[in-house]
């Protein structure tokens, strides 16, 4: 049985998605019409289940980078592209893949979840083809004489002289001495005609992540927790979407989205995160810049609460100039942020003493700047409102 045998409708990404919104009717059938082989064969035929985001881009590329969040199916889809790469058409016959390199943030990380974990490249390995895991060598074997050689990314150096025609390299954004190993893998992954890497990782703002996304013969594929939400506890959904929903750190380990901190910027990732509290607002004011919109602004918000506390301001200094004192108030702790601000949070970590990094306009970065010059910078109210919490 081939896996386009089943062949999903129009719109929808997988023929899993078919079967799974086809009629009892339909499956009965489906099944009925399998011969035993063919059912004993499905679950190893990953074009059948797997996601959009899981299965590798046509045409002719180098490196290909799976950025998702947590629980994503990101190590399912990088085990089984090594599978596809060394299998051939029969337990014996040689695949594409010779000498392959797994390179895990450590030894234990390689063994733990790319060879041995629940979607290593053990459990995803039908019996006929399913490889020796030699401890001791720290290499993964086939019947078809394929082999597969784990490195950390801890010991860079391990890298320089054996060679490869295949490397799945794992949690990239997390090596401490991701460029050291990085560039030593490149040097290696030279066997073959068209010598090519996977890269399975949580997106995390790198200089070597960056500049590898940058690589014309860089491809990509992105998908959030959510889109694997089939195959994850509905508990844990649910727990990480209360606490992580709507934060810098939830739109990195959960939508999987790659956070632009620029060098030298104002405001910091790590320093936000620490003065994020779950209390309730205090904050009564509205503070708004009239430079073009005149009365405007008050008019419409007092359509809505006629008794609205309305301050209108206007620019007169650049915006790095309003911004650095209101940083300086971050450094003090006089500043705190419930949840629910990452868009927010993505600007501030762009605005840097040469302006704005990001792109478009930040508008989110200057309302927090004249909302807290007026609360806390303003001589008049310095007194009475000593700290915000901004919402």
């Amino acid at each position: 049985m081939r896996a386009n045998e089943i062949s999903p409708l129009p719109g929808m990404k997988s023929a899993a998605a078919w079967i799974a919104c086809a009629p009892p009717s339909a499956q009965k059938t489906l099944i009925k019409e399998m011969s035993d082989n063919a059912i004993l064969c499905l679950p190893y035929l990953f074009e059948v289940w797997a996601h959009g985001h899981q299965l590798p881009p046509s045409g002719d590329w180098r490196t290909w980078v799976i950025l998702g969040g947590r629980g994503a199916g990101k190590t399912r889809a990088g085990a089984e592209w090594i599978r596809a790469q060394v299998e051939g058409s029969t337990p014996l016959a040689p695949g594409r893949g010779r000498r392959l390199a797994l390179i895990g943030e450590t030894y234990d990380q390689v063994r733990d979840v790319m060879v041995q974990g629940d979607s290593g490249i053990l459990a995803c390995s039908p019996p006929d083809c399913r490889p020796q895991w030699k401890a001791g060598e720290r290499k993964l074997l086939w019947a078809n004489g394929a082999m597969a050689q784990a490195f950390s990314a801890h010991d860079p150096e391990a890298l320089r002289g054996p060679q490869f025609d295949t490397a799945w390299a794992d949690e990239l954004a997390k090596w401490r001495q991701a460029r050291e190993a990085w560039d030593m893998l490149q040097f290696s992954l030279r066997l073959g005609e068209d010598p090519r890497a996977c890269v399975t990782t949580t997106p995390r703002n790198v200089a070597v992540l960056r500049e590898l996304l940058q690589t014309p013969s860089t491809v990509q594929s992105h998908a959030a927790t959510e889109a694997n939400r089939a195959n994850l506890a509905p508990s844990f959904l649910s727990e990480v979407r209360a606490r992580y929903a709507g934060t810098r750190l939830g739109r990195q380990e959960l939508d999987g989205v790659l956070l632009s901190d620029v060098e030298g910027a104002i405001w910091r990732a790590a320093q936000l995160a620490e003065l994020q509290v779950a209390a309730a607002p205090e904050l009564d004011r509205v503070v708004a810049e009239v430079n073009q919109g005149g009365a405007l602004v008050e008019n419409l918000l007092r359509q809505v609460d006629p008794l609205v506390a309305f301050q209108a301001v206007h620019a007169s200094r650049g915006k790095v100039v309003r911004a650095e004192p209101v940083a300086a108030l971050y450094e003090q702790r006089r500043v705190h942020h419930l949840p629910g601000l990452a868009e927010l949070e993505e600007q501030m970590c762009q605005m840097s003493p040469q302006g704005f990094q990001g792109q478009g306009s930040p508008d989110r970065v200057d309302a927090l700047v004249w909302a807290l010059h007026q609360l806390i910078l303003d001589p008049a109210l310095q007194n009475r409102l000593p700290r915000a919490r901004m919402v």
